[in-house]
């Protein structure tokens, strides 16, 4: 066999539609037919409507289609607006999933950009709200088991360009008037950091320091041990399907015992509007622990099951009694068997958001940018659990490897084969427990 060579040619002038050979992915075609069934991008059109002029100017991108490659972004691990839109233009494959044709350009960043200024934070809350909607008609929301968790994300901001709230002044100009008041000549750049090395009482609070690029982030220790600008992500995930329920951004700074209840009664709200019962148990580690959560959790009805600290004493008044049924829960058969979903089911959210996701780091600036991004991202989470159930995939990277549903090949069927290897213990598959069964009659 001879050799190819790559060697400039002329290239058609004009090409037949039909010629043009759109390899596709499966998984996007199926998901495109669900959304379609469920008349997706007309209910999206009708809600965006009043932020758009009525037959004034050139048409703008339709609502479905920029939540479609904002969907995209958890698909395909894609945490920029700016490489979403690249990879979009690249492949015909996905302009067959937004709707466009060979010779139609696709939205670029500059106009998902103008789209998500244009509509509101409440338009990406009710796109949210649609597909857990969508998951409840499923069967995959029950809501009567949460599991409450957080994580840090890296602000689209530096260090470096944070500010001192009462000169003014950037940290390195402010390190400098601390170098002169002292004394200490400062020749370069490298005495300058030697001498903010070795200085005692250094700190870095959100007291007294503000960034100047992006002042909703908030100074944070992140989860390998440094310290960033950061926002703290909220989850409350219904811990019989995994199904995220609420996802909200807040600021870094607010400790995970303050926001416990608002998260609750989000959820409990969303779960409200769905015509679902209302929270049953709520799950939370020890961060989110505190005597006063775990009294206002039982006395609404609530199991609590918040891990408690070893240092955590109980007195003799109500608090310590609440107090101990809350220690009673976490130590019962079921209490122990909810936590291990807690854990199972809220971490890997985080895991497959910000990790597998791409959304660890945020490239857009302000809360209220943040928030609309993130939501529609824990949107496409939720419609990869329904992928999975209709499936067998809840990734395309998972249905082109073979998932164990009809798309797929072998790998559910070894999964099974390992179940069942001797000397296992049995998994148990069905977790859906009664919560009433087991806990104290106090929050039946």
């Amino acid at each position: 066999m001879t050799m190819g060579r790559r060697r400039a040619k002329q290239q058609e002038l004009f090409i037949e539609a039909d010629r043009i050979e759109v390899p596709g992915y499966p998984f996007f075609d199926r998901l495109n037919r669900i959304l379609s069934e469920a008349g997706f991008d007309a209910w999206a059109e009708t809600v965006a409507s009043p932020f758009y002029r009525w037959n004034e100017g050139r048409e703008s991108v339709a609502p479905g289609v920029y939540c479609r490659m904002l969907f995209l972004g958890w698909f395909e691990g894609i945490g920029s607006e700016r490489q979403i839109a690249r990879r979009c233009a690249d492949s015909l494959s996905l302009r067959r999933y937004l709707g466009y044709g060979p010779g139609e350009r696709t939205p670029d960043h500059s106009t998902l950009s103008r789209i998500r200024h244009r509509l509101p934070e409440d338009f990406h809350e009710l796109v949210f709200d649609w597909v857990l909607e969508l998951l409840r008609k499923e069967g995959l929301v029950l809501g009567r088991k949460l599991g409450v968790d957080s994580s840090e994300l890296q602000a689209n901001a530096s260090l470096k360009k944070i500010k001192y709230k009462q000169t003014g002044q950037y940290y390195r100009q402010y390190v400098r008037s601390l170098a002169e008041q002292q004394g200490v000549a400062v020749k370069d750049d490298d005495d300058l950091n030697r001498f903010d090395r070795n200085r005692g009482g250094k700190t870095l609070s959100n007291e007294a320091w503000e960034s100047s690029t992006d002042p909703d982030a908030k100074i944070a220790r992140m989860k390998n041990g440094t310290t960033r600008l950061a926002y703290k992500a909220e989850h409350a995930v219904d811990l019989d399907s995994g199904v995220i329920v609420s996802a909200e951004l807040l600021a870094s700074d607010q400790r995970d015992a303050q926001t416990l209840i608002g998260t609750v009664a989000r959820a409990g709200s969303k779960l409200e509007a769905l015509g679902l019962d209302t929270v049953m148990v709520t799950a939370a580690d020890k961060g989110y622990y505190s005597k006063a959560n775990a009294a206002r959790l039982l006395l609404a009805g609530v199991t609590a099951l918040l891990s408690q600290p070893r240092s955590v004493k109980h007195g003799p008044d109500g608090l310590g009694y609440l107090g101990k049924i809350n220690e009673a829960h976490n130590r019962s058969w079921l209490g122990k068997c909810i936590h291990r979903l807690r854990t199972m089911h809220t971490e890997r959210s985080f895991a497959h958001l910000l990790e597998t996701g791409g959304m660890r780091r945020l490239y857009l600036r302000g809360r209220a940018n943040a928030q609309k991004r993130y939501c529609l991202h824990a949107a496409a989470f939720n419609l990869g659990r329904l992928m999975l159930k209709k499936t067998g995939s809840g990734t395309p990277r998972g249905m082109d490897e073979g998932g164990k549903g009809p798309a797929g090949g072998q790998t559910g069927l070894l999964a099974g084969l390992f179940r069942r290897l001797p000397g296992r213990r049995p998994v148990r598959t069905d977790t859906r427990f009664e919560p009433d069964s087991g806990f104290l009659p106090l929050a039946a």
